[in-house]
């Protein structure tokens, strides 16, 4: 029996999988490419001036011959008419019987650096479209394609220090084995490559089928600003920089990469080697084959979704420090952010470079758009919240602003998912007020979106709801109804339901809530019924995409307690000291701004040892300033903190002698206590009705 032949099984495969009949007609399109680019090739030939905007005219960037972000520094180059641009040009296009490699190498050799085309598969595959005008035994490479029909055929790689003259030229001698293994098509290298063409595009955009969804998704990013998104589709991979660090698998634990990351990184700060660790430590650990990876572009307004097919290697020889690789095989490079429903979008607006996708369903969302091109939603009510286009920022970035564990954001979210309002509960300082701003304009993509009102005694459902205010017109005194913030910011929400609004309430349990409120305590929790309002015969609703944050101070006893039929109807999301998310907060704040100074933080815990009420303890706030100095902590302690714990020390002012700044700072250790950081675990977080 003869040896079996992958390359004709390769051809048999793809007759049972592709219409040959489409592989004719795609070769005979890039024929018309060809003779496209051939006014072209006469005017480099030439020295015609209007060489440029031919060449610019034949590069067509229709049906991905190639991509326009690939060509765009040569276009440039070109239209500045420099001789060393004319010269390249005719080297790539002698006449001298040269090879394709020759030609390659030396155009490159004669273009700029800044012009940024030296990549073998980004740099190749514009010059290898320009390389057309020569005709069909030139035809266009792309490195996926081919890398793709290589592994299938069990073709060698080209070897890694192959440079782009090299890589092309192993990839036509491919093409020329698949043209010698069959009788019909592929009759010439054009065909053959649209073969390849086809198959790509099959395996992007396989038919209907149901299996299974990945266990896990991953968000992996190409460079700040997308730098290496071409040159990671192109090869299918999923590479990452991080300076001068070496190969990740010397670290057998996450506390010896943080060490690796220090000595790569001297000047970084500590939380920065913490969250660089973090993510590495799941790029080399916990990213698996089989994995899905997804990578919004930045390039372009498109989505690329693949599957790992090699877990973590280091590649020394990668240029520059593109090193820490993952391959991925890209099944699709050109979802358009427009087939993602919104709320999907904002689970991949993390700014991190590696980022778990931890929610089953968007895992099985995103499978689902992987296979179909399509997002099918989670066909439940809450899919309501604000377009991840339009964020300044995203809920990591905003972690990392408030030094907060992004798990608790997360938290929040989806308790306002749940019931559309929370309330943060909590002593002062503790950053409710704050927080509940930055996160409203976080999930509603813009400020205007957002609306703040404190309660207060003399605060009335006549200034929050609706009511007739007095007015002066004509010279005449009289009343007119008028809509309150809440009616206001409703009526915006209603009028733009793809976005979501936010009503922050400061200070909520300051105001008499029964009168405030009214019947909106049935409406806060019947958000799809409509009833009459005071002042008004028009029947009302709440609509689903207004969002309300609360703020509530637990140190006031007089004012602490709520009615339990409000309790019912929003989360209570604690912000107290001893507990996460604000727990240990002061600490990481101080040891990334203010380094020198978590003295402060210790100062801070003791203090609040020694209150009895919990409710009671000093918040952190007060210290989080960035031009934070002892003098500074002096005179906060005096004339904030020290009058605060007075207050609530009314009756035992011999106690307060043990609040003393400089006995608190020189205080020994008390070695039981616990490590001052805090658990910033997601055990540690608890959100939920408060009645319960």
């Amino acid at each position: 029996m003869g040896h079996s032949n992958p390359y004709a099984e390769y051809i048999d495969g793809a007759r049972g999988t592709i219409d040959f009949g489409e592989t004719e007609e795609i070769a005979e399109w890039k024929r018309e490419v060809i003779e496209g680019l051939r006014p072209a090739l006469h005017a480099v030939r030439a020295g015609s001036s209007d060489w440029p905007s031919l060449v610019n005219k034949g590069v067509t960037h229709d049906d991905d011959i190639v991509d326009w972000r690939a060509f765009d520094p040569l276009r440039k180059w070109f239209k500045s008419e420099s001789d060393e641009a004319l010269n390249a040009m005719r080297d790539l296009w002698t006449e001298k019987p040269v090879t394709a490699g020759e030609r390659i190498r030396t155009f490159l050799d004669v273009v700029p650096s800044e012009v940024g085309v030296k990549r073998k598969g980004t740099g190749l595959r514009p010059l290898s479209v320009l390389l057309m005008a020569l005709g069909p035994d030139h035809p266009p490479y792309k490195s996926r394609q081919f890398n793709r029909a290589y592994k299938h055929t069990g073709h060698p790689q080209p070897p890694s220090n192959a440079d782009e003259g090299a890589a092309y030229e192993h990839a036509v001698s491919f093409l020329d084995r698949l043209i010698d293994c069959s009788e019909e098509t592929p009759r010439d290298r054009l065909e053959a490559e649209s073969i390849l063409w086809q198959m790509d595009h099959r395996a992007q955009h396989p038919p209907d089928e149901t299996p299974s969804p990945p266990s896990a998704a991953w968000l992996i990013r190409a460079g700040r600003d997308g730098e290496r998104e071409s040159y990671n589709l192109e090869h299918g991979l999923a590479s990452m920089g991080w300076g001068n660090l070496g190969d990740l698998q010397g670290a057998s634990s996450r506390h010896e990469l943080e060490g690796m990351i220090r000595q790569a990184l001297p000047d970084a700060p500590d939380g920065a080697v913490r969250n660089y660790a973090s993510q590495l430590w799941s790029l080399c650990s916990a990213v698996r084959v089989g994995d899905l990876v997804v990578l919004p572009l930045k390039t372009t307004r498109q989505i690329a979704l693949g599957i790992v097919t090699q877990e973590y290697s280091y590649r020394a020889d990668e240029e520059g420090d593109w090193r820490h690789v993952l391959s991925v095989d890209w099944q699709r490079t050109d979802v358009p952010r427009s087939a993602v429903k919104d709320d999907l979008l904002r689970s991949l607006s993390a700014q991190l470079t590696i980022y778990a996708i931890k929610d089953e369903d968007d895992v099985r969302r995103l499978h689902q758009l992987l296979l179909t091109g399509e997002d099918p939603g989670t066909g439940s009510p809450h899919d309501i919240g604000a377009d991840s286009r339009d964020l300044d920022f995203s809920l990591e970035e905003l972690a990392q602003e408030l030094c907060w564990d992004v798990r608790h954001l997360h938290k929040i979210e989806k308790l306002l998912r749940d019931k559309r309002q929370v309330i943060f509960q909590g002593p002062p300082g503790t950053g409710k007020t704050y927080v509940a701003q930055r996160l409203a304009e976080c999930l509603a993509g813009a400020p205007e979106r957002v609306r703040v009102v404190q309660f207060h005694p003399s605060y009335a459902y006549e200034d929050f709801v609706q009511g007739f205010r007095p007015t002066l017109e004509g010279g005449s005194h009289g009343f007119k109804l008028r809509d309150g913030p809440l009616r206001e910011l409703a009526r915006r929400a209603r009028e733009t339901e793809d976005e979501l609004h936010v009503l922050v309430i400061d200070e909520i349990n300051r105001g008499n809530l029964s009168k405030v409120f009214g019947e909106l305590y049935f409406l806060l929790e019947y958000r799809k019924v409509k009833m009459r309002l005071q002042y008004s015969d028009d029947e009302f609703s709440l609509p689903e995409n207004l969002w309300i944050i609360g703020t509530m101070n637990t140190a006031d006893r007089s004012i602490a307690l709520v009615d339990l039929a409000l309790r019912r109807r929003f989360h209570f999301v604690e912000f107290h000291p001893d507990k996460a998310p604000v727990q240990g907060l002061l600490h990481r704040w101080l040891q990334e701004r203010a380094s020198g100074m978590e003295w402060v933080a210790d100062v801070v815990d003791r203090a609040n040892d020694k209150l009895s009420d919990r409710h009671a303890s000093i918040g952190p706030s007060y210290f989080m300033k960035e031009d934070l100095d002892e003098e500074m902590v002096e005179m906060i302690w005096e004339h904030n903190v020290l009058p605060y714990v007075e207050e609530q020390l009314f009756g035992e002012r011999d106690q307060l002698d043990e609040f003393n700044l400089d006995r608190l700072r020189h205080e020994p250790e008390d070695d039981s206590e616990s490590d001052a950081t805090g658990d910033q675990g997601e055990e540690s977080f608890e959100g939920g009705d408060a009645s319960n």
